[in-house]
């Protein structure tokens, strides 16, 4: 039978030794970059660690043996002094200084790989990939690990340096004295550092598979502990539901870890019997050869201190260096993050000019996955600047997944988008979104000040408090932040303090409405854009509050190209264009009048609406007679 080997198999094995190289060479990178000279201190600070306790070892033996010499003091008197001093004092000194450059290193680190993780995140130009659970799964578990991962890699290699050092010195003094007590002591601390290995990596694949459960046991904690939710959690008694929610996780999370440690415990027991009996054996040997005189005071104090620190450093390498192996597993999800393909533009990347003519959408369809339906069908329309379009439709019909693809926030499934006769997957994304100002109906409400609340809606202003009060003005919002406790400086948060180390001031509260506006105001920051789009700006207004917003956005921006959605038929009556969409296509397109005399979709929608404020103002006989 052929004992070759397949090239197929030794090509993958290659390959992953390559990997593993590169991968070691990336942490060790970014700890040397990151940590200027505290990594060589901490190098240093362990490897006169682990040759400290040898050299006490045997200066303690030289001292004995100096001391019951009946002949005159010699030197090894002075040299046993000097060892037991130099090494007593270094055993109190350096692990002062490993720990300082070890905290040190761990801050540096972290700080870096947040920003990279983070700074990755950023740059993605798709919501797709912050709708994948595996994908979110990687940069939690990267997130967590980001301050321990690549100093856990190398403290566990520095670490087991330092055991492997004072394994070597121990071993070197067990030479001296017994080879063969010193082979069968490294054979049994060979075995205890191998089962070490594989119990970490056994232990790094547990957390990556409870990650899921860990970002369930977060998410159960905001609901019990979040102002948006606690409301719900009090008037439904939600409380024990979530909390059985969060223990299930916690279960099911320490169930699989218990499980890892069950194997883990399976595995090390016979290593540690056997560990165990060599060394009994050992020191059986060192007590026969003491009642048959053969070994001196000082040799046992030797071979005792060897056998001891071979046995506990073997036992300190298979913890660091497991620790290393933990760290090289988890580092892949570091790398899954920050070695992301980047979304490059078909050809070269350009930036749009200013919209002259108009945006063409061109059968336009979209899903989400290739196995769900389609939200979009055959869309077409354009935009053209200086006028306003209003889409409408029931819910569900697509309306805020075209606001995200006329975003870039999706790219279509077929079809396309142009911005004055290009496609706008040519475009870099971020200049063209730069010519973008947006609402959307999920708005965001920031724990900020009011004034940086607006002025992030125009980074290179958000520190010009006059362009920042305009921007206020023109939402309708100026004065009511003006009349907040602060004015514009007032922080709006229920969940932090304004500054930690101040007074405490009560916290700002805003209604639905109020923080509608404030998103509102971010994009009246922009008003220089191409292209402004509104999804519902006036869902958390009452219908005057509206209605006076609707006028707002008229004015706003009149040189863009404008797409206003909203589910309040008589607020885009008034609109140059409205787009009826349904079941994800476009049924009519027109102008009020227009559509109202097809009596189609839009009609139907416009006085189902009309019905209910008249229904209430004006009610039927029948609900006459039964009041």
């Amino acid at each position: 039978m052929s004992s070759r080997v397949s090239p197929h198999l030794l090509a993958s094995e290659s390959t992953e030794r390559l990997r593993a190289a590169r991968k070691g060479a990336r942490i060790a990178a970014i700890v040397f970059r990151c940590g200027g000279a505290h990594p060589y201190v901490l190098l240093l600070a362990s490897l006169a660690g682990g040759a400290l306790p040898p050299l006490m070892a045997w200066g303690v033996k030289l001292l004995i043996e100096s001391l019951t010499d009946t002949g005159p003091a010699t030197s090894q008197g002075a040299l046993a002094v000097t060892l037991i001093a130099a090494s007593g004092a270094g055993s109190l000194f350096f692990p002062h200084v490993a720990s300082y450059a070890q905290a040190h290193l761990d801050r540096a680190v972290e700080r870096h790989m947040q920003t990279e993780i983070f700074g990755r995140l950023s740059r993605i130009n798709r919501l797709s990939a912050f709708e994948d659970p595996a994908f979110l799964n990687r940069v939690n578990l990267a997130h967590r690990t980001a301050h321990s991962v690549p100093t856990q890699v190398v403290g566990g290699v520095f670490g087991s340096l330092q055991s492997a050092t004072a394994i070597t010195g121990f071993a070197v003094a067990l030479f001296a004295v017994q080879p063969a007590i010193l082979l069968l002591v490294l054979a049994a601390a060979a075995l205890v550092v191998v089962t070490g290995l594989v119990t970490s990596r056994l232990s790094a694949q547990a957390m990556q598979q409870t990650m899921t459960a860990a970002r369930r046991q977060a998410f159960y904690t905001t609901m019990l502990t979040s102002s948006a939710t606690v409301k719900d959690v009090m008037m439904l008694g939600l409380g024990g539901f979530w909390l059985r929610r969060l223990d299930g996780e916690l279960q099911s999370s320490h169930d699989a870890l218990a499980a890892v440690d069950r194997k883990s415990l399976a595995r090390q027991i016979p290593v540690l019997l056997v560990h165990a009996a060599v060394v009994a054996g050992a020191m059986l040997w060192v007590a026969s050869e003491v009642i048959a005189a053969r070994l001196s005071v000082g040799d046992v104090t030797v071979v005792l201190s060897g056998i001891a620190g071979v046995t506990a450093n073997s036992a300190a390498t298979a913890k660091t260096a497991g620790n290393a192996v933990k760290g090289f597993v988890l580092f892949d999800d570091y790398l899954a993050v920050v070695d992301l393909p980047v979304e490059e533009p078909p050809g070269s990347a350009v930036s749009p000019a200013p919209l002259s003519e108009r945006i063409s959408v061109s059968d336009l369809w979209f899903r989400y996955s290739p196995t769900s339906d389609w939200v979009l069908r055959g869309v077409s329309f354009d935009l053209m600047p200086g006028t306003t379009t209003a889409l409408v439709g029931v819910n569900g019909c697509g309306k805020s997944t075209l606001v995200k693809l006329l975003s870039g926030l999706y790219g279509p499934t077929r079809g396309v988008i142009r911005w004055d006769g290009v496609a706008v997957d040519r475009f870099d994304p971020s200049s063209y979104r730069n010519h973008t100002a947006t609402v959307f109906q999920d708005f965001a409400a920031y724990d900020l000040s009011a004034a940086e609340n607006i002025g992030i809606g125009d980074h290179s202003s958000s520190h010009d408090r006059e362009r920042i009060r305009r921007a206020a003005e023109g939402a309708g919002v100026h004065e009511f932040v003006a009349a907040l406790p602060q004015s514009y400086d007032t922080f709006l948060s229920r969940a932090f303090l304004s500054n930690p180390t101040a007074e405490h001031t009560p916290p700002v509260s805003l209604s639905g409405g109020q923080w509608q506006r404030l998103a509102v105001a971010r994009a009246f920051m922009r008003d220089d854009r191409s292209l402004v789009i509104m999804d519902e700006p006036g869902s958390g207004l009452d219908a005057a509050a509206e209605a006076e917003m609707a006028g707002r956005l008229r004015s706003f921006a009149p040189q863009a190209a404008k797409l206003i959605v909203s589910h309040r038929m008589n607020s885009v009556r008034t609109a140059d264009h409205i787009i009826v969409l349904k079941d994800g296509a476009v049924v009519e397109a027109g102008r009020h009048e227009g559509l109202m005399a097809q009596g189609g979709e839009y009609r139907r929608l416009f006085e189902a609406q009309a019905s209910g404020y008249t229904d209430a103002a004006d009610p039927s006989p029948a609900m006459g007679r039964r009041a």
